[in-house]
């Protein structure tokens, strides 16, 4: 008994049905008729840098993750309590993962990486009555986020979603929160209404933008079917002019691959990461590692950073730090920059096993933000080993000519704009690169209307010109 209690008083176990006996009957059925919550917003995972930072900050900032699991194991012979410490700390992660994931109550909420505020977002669809309403204020990516998409979309699905108004913290209204952090409103529902239309507002700065009926945007679940098919993620739009332009090109073009049933894709995408540094660290080596003559038994490790668009050599590692390639560096064609981690070669052809023939890659940047200079960023790159910000497209269509068009594509200022509408946070995720609109193969064969000569079609006319910026190496 003393133990239970101690475990009680540890884990601060609540039941809100026996909290609340008079909302709540016996079969679990009533509920609040407004239920408000700001929950935290705290990924429900150990972190390995944080949790030694002041406790061991030579275990923090180890070189790679590789010596860093070294210097933890060590601790268990030269720093028991401290070991004990992580031991229980990890216990803690753990058991708190095992509980939300097993016990049935957060199904569309415990997917992939757990964050809080979905746990608690899900926990308030249970609290509020029938005929109530709640208002949550969670991070925006609520509604736009790969491991969020099965709670947003089911409650989009059950039209139980009233408003989200988002937020960009630049007036520091949360004034411990990052400026270019977004956070949104979101209020649904007790129950489905059936059919209804959703008031959207993207980008404010104060609760003064709310009153500005130009920044509102009123959606239906039809609407958002169009943009997301898959994810049923609203895009960021930020006037009526902006839906108008997206509603005719996602009608017009559809997305890169609908998951539909009975819906195909003409260019039969797989988007993938290659290698990750969290993998076996005994794969990697830092540059600093190997001898000036790189071992053939190694290959270069692309980092998103390596590439920008059509440009295979933008950055390289150098000095332990990266830098931007100059204008001499870039135009010897012999010039192969180095990068910060090379990977061993027989795990990267491994890895591209059956996938592609070539000996060259598509890759694009994971690591992007709506208000960078560009947010889609893909080139053509050697037949290297890619790690996690670096992400790989492996097309089902065999002719290269049109490989060339689809990466001219992503490299579009067009592109680019329905690019910024589905990026939330810092990354553009194969879930939302795969809604994106993108020009099919057939449209590709169709006359150029401005070329000049009646025979060319628009690849005739596109691939030279992307070549030109593409083909810059040997390598």
């Amino acid at each position: 008994k003393d133990q239970i209690r101690g475990l009680a008083r540890q884990y601060r176990f609540f039941h809100w049905h026996l909290e609340f006996p008079t909302i709540f009957d016996a079969d679990a059925a009533g509920g609040f008729d407004c239920v408000l919550g700001n929950p935290p917003w705290e990924m429900v995972e150990l972190s390995e840098k944080e949790f030694f930072a002041n406790r061991a900050p030579n275990v923090a900032t180890s070189a790679s993750a590789r010596q860093r699991q070294e210097s933890i194991r060590k601790l268990e012979t030269d720093a028991p309590a401290l070991w004990a410490e992580y031991q229980d700390a990890r216990r803690l992660v753990g058991g708190l993962r095992h509980f939300v994931q097993g016990c049935g109550r957060f199904l569309r909420s415990s997917v992939g990486r757990i964050n809080l505020y979905p746990l608690f977002t899900e926990l308030s669809t249970e609290l509020v009555s029938p005929s109530g309403r709640a208002g949550v204020i969670v991070p925006s990516a609520i509604s736009m986020d790969a491991y969020n998409s099965d709670l947003f979309g089911w409650l989009l699905s059950e039209t139980r979603v009233v408003s989200l108004f988002d937020f960009e913290n630049t007036g520091q209204l949360f004034p411990n929160v990052d400026g270019r952090y977004r956070f949104c409103l979101l209020t649904f529902e007790g129950k489905s209404s059936g059919s209804r239309v959703i008031d959207f507002c993207f980008f404010a700065h104060s609760v003064e933008d709310l009153r500005n009926h130009g920044k509102r945007i009123s959606l239906t679940k039809a609407d958002i079917q169009d943009f997301s098919p898959n994810t049923l993620a609203p895009p960021i739009l930020k006037s009526d002019e902006d839906k108008a332009v997206a509603t005719v090109s996602y009608r017009r073009l559809g997305v890169l691959l609908d998951r539909r049933e009975g819906k195909t894709s003409p260019w039969l995408p797989a988007i993938q990461r290659m290698l990750s540094l969290s993998d076996d660290a005994d794969m990697f080596r830092r540059r600093e590692e190997l001898p000036a003559e790189i071992p053939k038994e190694f290959e270069r490790l692309y980092a998103g950073k390596t590439i920008h668009a059509f440009n295979h050599r933008f950055a390289g590692y150098e000095g332990k730090d990266w830098r931007l390639m100059n204008g001499v560096e870039l135009a010897d064609p012999d010039f192969v920059p180095a990068t910060e981690y090379y990977a061993k070669t027989k795990e990267v052809a491994s890895r591209l096993e059956g996938k592609w023939p070539s000996d060259w890659l598509i890759g694009y940047r994971d690591i992007a933000r709506a208000t960078d200079e560009r947010t889609s960023i893909a080139a053509i790159i050697p037949r290297v080993g890619c790690d996690t910000h670096c992400r790989n497209i492996y097309l089902g269509v065999e002719r290269t000519d049109l490989a060339v068009c689809f990466v001219a594509n992503m490299n579009a200022f067009v592109f680019d704009y329905f690019a910024r509408q589905k990026t939330i946070g810092t990354g553009i995720g194969a879930g939302v690169l795969e809604q994106l609109p993108v020009v099919t193969p057939i449209m590709l064969s169709t006359k150029c209307l401005w070329c000049g000569n009646s025979a060319w079609t628009m690849t005739t006319w596109l691939v030279p010109r992307a070549l030109e910026l593409t083909y810059t190496a040997w390598d």
